[in-house]
């Protein structure tokens, strides 16, 4: 399976990650975006990384975001569960918690499977 780092939450060493397929690190998404908007690769970065943190708060509020023809995020959560840990069997308690769903948008979808794999 080809996996694409995007690295764009929040972390700061860029450098550090790699991609297995076009491009897919944070620096050359800012570049390819500032180049094709003609703006300085400072003020893209900025950009960027404002509405990734407005995408961060407004889920951690619990609420949905829909951007037509991409997708959908939607806040998740997970109730508690018993598990099992593979190597001494040993029985653990995984609490609570909450995760983030991507539901692919029609677009998103029309180029993922466009493409040959």
């Amino acid at each position: 399976m080809n996996k694409i780092c995007m690295g764009i939450w929040g972390m700061t060493n860029l450098r550090d990650r790699f991609n297995v397929n076009g491009f897919g690190e944070e620096v050359e998404v800012i570049d390819r975006i500032a180049e094709g908007t003609q703006a300085k690769r400072a003020l893209v970065k900025v950009t960027v990384q404002n509405f990734l943190d407005d995408i961060i708060a407004e889920l951690a509020k619990g609420n949905r975001l829909e951007f037509r023809d991409f997708g959908v995020f939607e806040p998740r959560d997970c109730a508690p569960r018993e598990a099992q840990n593979p190597k001494t069997l040993e029985r653990i308690h995984v609490p609570a918690k909450r995760t983030v769903k991507l539901k692919a948008g029609r677009l998103m979808k029309q180029k993922l499977n466009s493409q040959n794999v």
